[in-house]
């Protein structure tokens, strides 16, 4: 079974009339909520080290710029969908 991209998936859950506002309503507000919460828990991480470093922040940095390039790489939602929105 083939799956769809995200996107078209999330845009495919609001009426062709509405889509736009839709989507971009609901990826601005997770938007939001995520990068209000990640100084947040940068804080969090700081704070709790035991000689107030600043290594876990990057190890987080670091693994997700790794996925970032592993998920870019092995990407095929373009490729080999048959998936029409």
């Amino acid at each position: 079974m083939m799956f769809a991209p995200q996107g078209s998936f999330l845009s495919r859950q609001f009426p062709t009339q509405t889509r736009s506002s839709g989507f971009g309503t609901g990826r601005e507000i997770g938007t939001a909520i995520a990068g209000g919460l990640a100084p947040l828990g940068g804080l969090a991480l700081v704070a709790n080290s035991a000689t107030h470093s600043t290594d876990g922040v990057g190890l987080i940095l670091l693994i997700s710029g790794v996925l970032v390039v592993v998920f870019a790489f092995f990407d095929q939602g373009r490729k080999h969908s048959s998936f029409k929105n």
